[in-house]
């Protein structure tokens, strides 16, 4: 029987010094001064403010060194991945040439190959040494563009915020991977991202599709969502409701994890990286065409892939070299940075020595980003309280298998979501006939299960 609980433009500017060259860098003359001795580096992220304001000044601080120039640092916040993506890409269908953003930096790595399909992206050469320290690869899964249209310059996964008191109390199971949250006995304990405002829950049923397959990995995020208390676009708002109880698991990256179970009593949380079944993803950064300062984009991207810019990811504040507030809970991405004695004597544990079962496709997630996000949407974040109240009487009825079968069932075929995908995803009239049938179809489906006197 479950308990009962209680109910519980960001623009930052840093000012920058700039010099011709850097010291160790190979780069152009800084060509692009403006008129006033300011320059601007405009920048969409959906990183968090922490993230924004320790690199804007660690860069900042870098530059100074070697430079003499004041240049302002333009973070513009249009929430998560999903959203700057869609942002992004609007304002280059209104302004093909360039729309006055320099960088898109952090969400993975699915939506720098969608921008780099479309000739959104300009190459960044890297200095020899930068060159040769970055893998290709880790685990199969790419950390640079062969042409040098992105680069990952950190690493996370994926995985599950715990709060282990909670499932004690209430004698709820444990849970070690994606499928676990499927159990129909974790009804109303679980919290979830919602995948169209940011790029968390997109990559975790992105992986469960291709873990799993397209017909099972949708089963598990029917019932999964069916478990789920709510879809939030605050990924933060899910770690604060699992450190204090009012969820007992929470989807989540490993770095928002990290931060929430330091606000939380010591030993009271923990997150699971399901073990085969996740991978090592890296934040990856662009230069966007028609960057307006493309010279001092590429010292940006330059300085996150040297060492200086590598150690404020793992190193805390306080720490020589490491941020000046906040900790970012990152894994660098140059290997050679875990061998430096100040890491080493953390014991943070080499991503190159870890491996992974699953072979995850980049490419196909890439090229169904946007389409999936849609297809959540219409058939779940949409309709969630009457697809919760249709999982709730299945439960109830016993999982009759005729009614299971057409509640997980996909609306869509892979084959057909990727045609979709490539055709007439283009044109939005079409678009919004086929999301308002797959809504149509899927919330009979829901009545028929509510109405049934087998599962009522």
């Amino acid at each position: 029987m479950m308990m009962s609980r209680r109910c519980f433009s960001v623009a930052f500017f840093v000012p920058v010094v700039c010099l011709s060259a850097l010291s160790g860098c190979s780069g152009e003359p800084a060509a692009e001064q403006q008129s006033n001795g300011s320059r601007k580096l405009a920048i969409v992220s959906p990183h968090n403010l922490h993230v924004k304001r320790e690199l804007g000044a660690a860069f900042s601080r870098w530059y100074q060194a070697g430079y003499g120039e004041t240049v302002t640092v333009d973070w513009l916040d249009q929430g998560g991945t999903s959203r700057c993506l869609r942002f992004v890409l609007s304002q280059f269908e209104q302004t093909p040439e360039g729309i006055d953003v320099d960088l898109f930096f952090g969400g993975g790595i699915d939506p720098y190959l969608r921008l780099g399909s479309l000739g959104l992206l300009q190459p960044c050469e890297l200095p020899p040494d930068i060159a040769e320290d970055l893998p290709d690869s880790i685990a199969g899964i790419p950390l640079r563009d062969p042409d040098g249209l992105w680069f990952g310059v950190a690493l996370s996964t994926f995985g599950i915020l715990i709060n282990d008191a909670v499932v004690q109390r209430c004698g709820l199971p444990d849970v070690k991977t994606w499928t676990d949250l499927a159990d129909p006995a974790v009804y109303g304990w679980v919290a979830t991202p919602d995948p169209r405002s940011g790029g968390v829950a997109h990559m975790i049923f992105e992986i469960i599709l291709q873990a799993l397959g397209w017909e099972d990995g949708w089963a598990t995020i029917m019932k999964l969502a069916g478990n789920s208390r709510y879809l939030t676009r605050y990924s933060s708002q899910i770690g604060k409701d699992v450190v204090s109880g009012e969820a007992a698991y929470g989807l989540l990256i490993d770095f928002y994890a990290a931060a929430q179970m330091r606000q939380g009593q010591p030993g009271s949380t923990r997150f699971v990286v399901p073990k085969g079944v996740s991978v090592m993803n890296p934040d990856a950064l662009g230069i966007l065409k028609g960057a307006p300062e493309p010279e001092l984009a590429r010292q940006f991207v330059r300085f996150l892939l040297r060492p200086e810019g590598q150690r404020l990811w793992v190193l805390r504040p306080g720490d020589p070299g490491g941020p000046v507030n906040e900790s970012l809970d990152r894994l660098p991405v140059l290997p050679s940075v875990y061998a430096e004695p100040q890491i080493a004597e953390r014991s943070v544990a080499s991503p190159y020595s870890l491996e992974s079962a699953l072979n995850y496709n980049h490419e196909l997630g890439g090229q169904r980003w946007t389409i999936l996000d849609d297809l959540v949407g219409a058939v779940i974040l949409d309709q969630h309280d009457f697809l919760r109240a249709a999982w709730r009487n299945l439960i109830k009825a016993g999982l009759p298998a005729e009614k299971m079968a057409s509640f997980v069932r996909p609306p869509v075929e892979e084959k057909e979501l990727l045609r979709l995908a490539n055709d007439e995803w283009k044109d939005p009239v079409r678009k919004a006939v086929v999301m308002k049938l797959w809504m149509e179809q899927t919330s009979k489906i829901f009545q028929s299960i509510l109405t049934s006197e087998g599962a009522s």
